[in-house]
């Protein structure tokens, strides 16, 4: 099989390889299609969160192609979609609903062999049937968009008036439709490159700014006449958004944190106890909010016009060297296996 193996930092190669057999509550699938994830990029260039060499890819869908004993509830030619987190189900933290925070929890792509390949082997609970009506292509943006609804549910807010999002990659875009469909609130995308603004508007924002152009935090004081965003969804993971993020808070507002591109940051600690502000993690998602993230999905509540492009997978090298250069016309890209 074909596969798209990164080798070391800063290399990435299209090799043949042997064809996995699937263990026992393990199937074999045959990838259609899988999302190259901004984490995958960071680690291409980085490697400190994964290690090479390795199989990446996380956001994937396909058809089940052989299975292993002990499965008995999928049949051969089903189509797929993956729930790449794979928690150990027995912690403190997997019996009281929190299984994407588990401490033993392992991700396929950095654990395990992922889907930039023609076939991958898939434990048995971390496969979806997909319903009818909700094609492979789109199914790849089911784990992206679980994410969002996680930070969401997070975020505890019933009634927000302006929320503001840093970064217009995939999870500020699917973060933005998301707010439409939930709240009765103005939209305000904060994002450096052109192009992804334009999206944005055209996605459903009410204002899209530039931080190198824009004074932001002036700007969201002037709209909420003083008071500050009830919301903002750092997006991107580095230093200055994450306080950009607390910057345009209202008191007692809610800074959600779910980029993950920088370890340190630096925030005015005084601002956030004199206004009781509120940053809140958030990392990935449950089994709850995967299935909520297929049903929207299947009721064709989120656009992919305009912001998400496919290319062959042997074609995944040069995409790779084109993300790492910041191509600006490249925002969500699928790999067709």
């Amino acid at each position: 099989m074909k596969a798209l193996v990164w080798t070391a930092p800063n290399e990435i190669e299209l090799l043949e390889l042997p064809i996995p057999e699937p263990r026992a509550n393990e199937a074999l699938v045959k990838v259609k299609w899988c999302g190259i994830c901004g984490s995958e990029v960071e680690s291409f260039l980085s490697a400190r969160r994964r290690r090479p060499p390795l199989i990446m890819g996380h956001e994937f869908s396909g058809v089940v192609e052989a299975v292993g004993e002990g499965i008995n509830d999928l049949s051969v030619g089903e189509s797929v979609v993956i729930n790449p987190l794979m928690p150990c189900g027995q912690c403190y933290f997997c019996l009281n609903g929190q299984s994407n925070i588990c401490p033993k929890r392992k991700l396929i792509s950095m654990h395990r062999p992922g889907g930039f390949a023609e076939y991958v082997c898939v434990p048995r609970r971390c496969l979806y049937k997909l319903p009818e009506g909700l094609p492979q292509r789109d199914a790849v943006l089911v784990e992206p968009l679980a994410n969002v609804i996680h930070a969401f549910r997070r975020a505890g807010r019933f009634m927000v008036d302006v929320l503001v999002i840093i970064g217009a990659g995939t999870i500020g875009l699917l973060s933005l439709q998301v707010a439409k469909l939930i709240y009765n609130a103005k939209v305000i995308v904060v994002e450096p490159v052109e192009v992804r603004r334009r999206v944005a508007l055209q996605l459903g924002a009410d204002l899209a700014v530039s931080p190198k152009e824009d004074d932001v935090v002036k700007l969201v004081n002037e709209i909420t006449e003083g008071k500050g965003a009830s919301v903002c969804i750092d997006a991107v993971g580095k230093s200055e958004a994450r306080a950009l993020s607390c910057k345009v808070l209202s008191p007692n507002g809610v800074s959600l944190w779910v980029g993950l591109h920088e370890f340190d940051s630096s925030i005015d600690g005084v601002d956030i106890v004199t206004n009781e502000k509120n940053i809140i993690g958030s990392y990935a998602y449950t089994d709850d909010d995967f299935k909520a993230s297929i049903r929207l999905l299947c009721a064709g509540r989120i656009r992919t016009d305009g912001w998400v492009s496919e290319t062959p997978l042997e074609d995944g090298k040069d995409i790779f060297m084109k993300l790492v250069s910041g191509a600006e016309g490249l925002i969500k890209v699928l790999l067709k296996c």
